[in-house]
């Protein structure tokens, strides 16, 4: 019985074999319930902060305190994703079976929702958001990024076109959908990070800049402003070249019609053998 721990705010009672857990400390703000057999909870209490209750067998929610901040329910086997009251910044939610989101809370920061079999998303993204990973889902279309996005994840969808990628964003992954085209200015941008491994990328609408072969399998390998890669295709790749344009920061592999195995656009002349 939780009452009798009125002073205890922080309780780890992970990894032991609970199936559920309804009577909290009164006065718990950090609560650690992970890797138990969980499949009901009680209604959260109002001091409570943080829950971590990943690895269990939750299929829904109880109600929920407005002053809640930090939670993680990866690994669960939610079908219908929760509505979060707006006080929650962090939300991991991975390898789950949710197939659409229709709220988010307000002061959401941190989102992860990888691993799930997502379709929709019938609202906003919050305009506090900064990371966000929809990665590993269904989705056809990429949601509008708020004006403070820094870490965007929309990988190994089935997305095939690219919104608006604000100014804030410093590390894009769009590797594995069916995306078309990959905008000039994405590669312009010399603070942007970004991965469009395995799309079908049939073109670019601009004239690539310098040629030399490497190929270490590091999506991100280009990320120190060495150049783009476009890797693992069928088909040579005969750039035309243009002085004084320079790529930065962008990975490319198996964009089906660009060239050799692991051809590296970088800011050289150097052109290795297709």
């Amino acid at each position: 019985d939780g009452s009798m721990f009125p002073n205890l705010v922080n309780l780890e009672i992970s990894n032991n074999k609970l199936t559920e857990f309804k009577n909290y400390p009164p006065n718990i703000e950090e609560l650690n319930i992970a890797g138990n057999d969980i499949s009901e909870l009680g209604d959260f209490p109002k001091p409570l902060k943080k829950i971590l209750a990943e690895a269990n067998s939750l299929e829904v929610l109880p109600d929920m305190n407005d002053g809640l901040k930090h939670v993680d329910f990866d690994n669960n086997e939610f079908v219908e994703f929760p509505e979060f009251p707006d006080s929650v910044e962090h939300i991991d939610f991975n390898y789950n079976n949710v197939t659409s989101i229709d709220h988010l809370p307000e002061e959401l920061k941190y989102f992860s929702i990888f691993n799930n079999a997502v379709e929709k998303i019938n609202c906003e993204l919050p305009d506090l958001i900064e990371e966000i990973d929809l990665s590993n889902n269904s989705l056809d279309d990429m949601p509008t990024l708020p004006p403070n996005s820094k870490k965007v994840d929309i990988s190994n969808n089935t997305i095939y076109e690219l919104v608006d990628i604000p100014e804030s964003v410093e590390e894009f992954d769009c590797s594995d959908n069916i995306i078309l085209d990959i905008p000039q200015e994405l590669l312009l941008r010399k603070n942007l990070k970004i991965s469009c491994r395995d799309n079908n990328t049939f073109g670019f609408g601009q004239d690539m800049t310098g040629v030399n072969g490497d190929d270490d399998g590091d999506p991100f390998e280009a990320f120190s402003g060495v150049g783009h890669r476009l890797g693992n295709n069928t088909q040579p790749y005969r750039p035309h070249y243009t002085s004084g344009t320079t790529y930065n920061n962008t990975h490319y592999g198996n964009n089906y019609g660009f060239g050799g195995h692991g051809v590296h656009y970088g800011s050289g002349y150097n052109v290795a053998k297709s």
